[in-house]
């Protein structure tokens, strides 16, 4: 003890005694709330197979997570057993890049994820006007406009779920991964009642088929839609970082959870597209949001299509508190860092982000009244600068702070991490690429207002206007660690 550095100037919760709480999430809560943070069910999924063809849907969802969703999960797993702390990703850039670099990441990822979290909200509604035979004013191309009902009591319908669904998040995250366990039971069983009762109507060459043309009708997918809908289903595996400060063993937890979930993820899209896909006697090109609904009517019967229909409408309340969690818990964490005012660091009697679960939800009360047909590739446009900075920040800290202790280590050098990554940096700039010229000058405007929020943040400090916690001396707790070594827990106990 008497060798070790001074103690680092910080209040982060996950390094301080007097303020750390007990860890509540479990392994299998924190394979839960991964599961829900990346995908939640095969509802969304339908779009892939009308936008490419059967075969090319089912190529996607099965090497897609190999390319990409393996390496960003061990990213996750090491990076965040060797900063287990409630900022997550933010921690990582803030480490090897500084404190302008981290506030940057952390707004990126935060408007992103509250953003796609005001999705959930309106999809739910969607599907229980839908249950209850409501009229949803079907345009004339045949389109559901749930935007051109009663205005004023569809936002009335929203706020209150918002409401309710973040109040959930305000009692604790034990009340979030606890319920997210049994929903994830609830909205797959039906999917796996759908697989057993349909084994002896599929025909397995209907997944083989192609559109018609050349190279097997390549030519004809919508790359830009098809990509686009594989990214945003298999997406966020970052946000499992953000609960870092409260997984009980982090070291053991986080290798095995990014591993559940993956299995559970690629399961809940493979088996339900090859059932439905290999079932059903409608035309691929049908495909669209919802069609699992068609398929399932179809296939079985009217009380599956029901059944499933309700089931997509749980599994967004769970989507909805899985992503209020994380983002929650990011601003909590960036202010222990003292990155943000101290504000959003104050916690309930339940140990839970007041302030930031509050702004989450008035944001979302915000975008839920948008038009999002457009939003969601401005949404994954946005989440790929925060990733290319959170892979860049990786692969610094591999080079720069090899010698941290790490309890989770991907089992590669420096330069095989580099190759592990070629795909992913390949995609996102095609996906850069392929993105609309409108989508680059929005995106372009908040990356702008981004850096001018990290001036305002810098001014703030300067003036006194606002109180923050005092900021980590980067790199000081990594020579503790480095100094210190063994298990996380050990690590911990010694810093404390």
């Amino acid at each position: 003890m008497d060798s070790l550095p001074p103690r680092p100037p910080t209040r982060s919760r996950s390094f301080d005694s007097s303020t750390s709480p007990t860890r509540t999430i479990s392994t299998l809560s924190l394979t839960i709330l991964t599961f829900y943070s990346v995908s939640g069910g095969p509802f969304g999924s339908e779009p892939t197979v009308s936008l490419s063809s059967p075969f090319y849907a089912l190529l996607g969802y099965t090497f897609f997570p190999i390319l990409w969703s393996i390496p960003e999960a061990l990213i996750v797993s090491e990076l965040s057993t060797a900063y287990p702390e409630n900022s997550g990703f933010v921690a990582w850039v803030e480490e090897a890049f500084g404190h302008r670099a981290a506030i940057l990441e952390g707004y990126l990822s935060w408007f992103s994820g509250v953003a796609d979290n005001s999705l959930y909200p309106v999809l739910f509604l969607q599907y229980l006007v839908s249950f209850l035979g409501g009229d949803l004013n079907v345009d004339s191309d045949g389109e559901i406009n749930l935007l051109s009902y009663n205005i004023l009591t569809r936002w009335i319908m929203l706020t209150l779920m918002i409401t309710v669904l973040s109040c959930m998040n305000y009692r604790g995250l034990n009340i979030v991964s606890n319920t997210s366990v049994v929903i994830c039971f609830l909205s797959m069983l039906p999917f796996l009642v759908f697989f057993v009762i349909s084994i002896p109507k599929i025909t397995p060459s209907k997944w083989f088929e192609v559109p018609e043309g050349r190279w097997c009708g390549i030519e004809k997918v919508d790359f830009g839609g098809y990509l686009n809908v594989l990214f945003w289903n298999l997406n966020y595996w970052d946000s499992a970082s953000l609960f870092a400060g409260d997984v009980k063993e982090p070291g053991k937890a986080f290798p095995k959870a990014m591993g559940g979930a993956i299995v559970m993820v690629v399961a809940c899209y493979l088996v339900p597209l090859l059932t439905g896909i290999g079932a059903s006697t409608s035309d691929w090109r049908d495909w669209d949001d919802g069609y699992f609904e068609v398929v399932g009517r179809e296939v079985v019967g009217k009380w599956l299509g029901v059944w499933i229909v309700c089931a997509a409408g749980i599994s967004n309340i769970s989507l909805y508190c899985a992503e209020m969690a994380s983002d929650s818990y990011q601003l909590s964490g960036m202010a222990d860092r003292g990155l943000l005012p101290k504000i959003f660091a104050v916690k309930s009697r339940y140990d839970t982000p007041t302030y930031s679960i509050l702004l989450g939800s008035v944001f979302c009360m915000i975008l839920a009244t948008f038009d999002f047909s457009e939003l969601i590739e401005i949404v994954n446009f946005l989440y790929i600068f925060a990733q290319m900075l959170e892979f860049a920040a990786f692969l610094k800290l591999r080079i720069t702070a090899g010698n941290v202790y790490r309890p989770f280590k991907i089992p590669l050098s420096t330069k095989g991490c580099f190759a592990m990554l070629f795909f992913p940096f390949l995609f996102m700039l095609a996906m850069l690429s392929l993105a609309s010229l409108k989508t680059w000058l929005v995106c372009s405007l908040m990356v702008a207002v981004g850096v001018a929020f990290n001036f305002f943040v810098e001014r703030c400090r300067a003036k006194g206007w606002l109180e923050f916690n005092e900021l980590i001396d980067v790199g000081l707790l990594d020579g503790m660690k480095e100094e210190v070594g063994g298990g996380d827990a050990d690590t911990e106990s010694l810093i404390r």
